[in-house]
């Protein structure tokens, strides 16, 4: 039997995935799956994104961020890799928000990191 939070759960997802935003992401994806070149650069790119943010020392990542930014300049100028890079953003704070709605109602305190 199903409980009343995995049934949430289910209806959540499925309201992410038949909104705008995810309709958007999709398109923009599929858009960029006819572009590998592009496809690679930009995971790349947010790769190093990553471990910029993960692995980057506080005094080094202005530094790290402004050659990374000239590194994937040309990126940017490429409608394809906009529409992306927007709708994909659009999802990850979605999410996000919801995360941090979830951990504020419950009172569940997050590990500092």
């Amino acid at each position: 039997m199903e409980s009343s939070v995995d049934a949430c759960t289910e209806k959540l997802v499925k309201s992410i995935l038949e909104s705008r935003a995810y309709r958007r992401f999709i398109r923009a994806q599929e858009n960029l799956d006819k572009r590998p070149d592009l496809k690679e650069q930009i995971n790349q790119y947010r790769t190093d994104i990553f471990k910029l943010y993960e692995e980057g020392a506080d005094e080094d990542l202005i530094d790290t961020s402004d050659i990374l930014e000239k590194k994937f300049q040309s990126m940017q100028k490429i409608p394809e890799v906009n529409a992306y890079m927007d709708a994909e953003t659009e999802i990850i704070r979605m999410v996000r928000e919801i995360y941090q709605r979830l951990i504020s109602e419950t009172g569940v305190e997050e590990p500092e990191v």
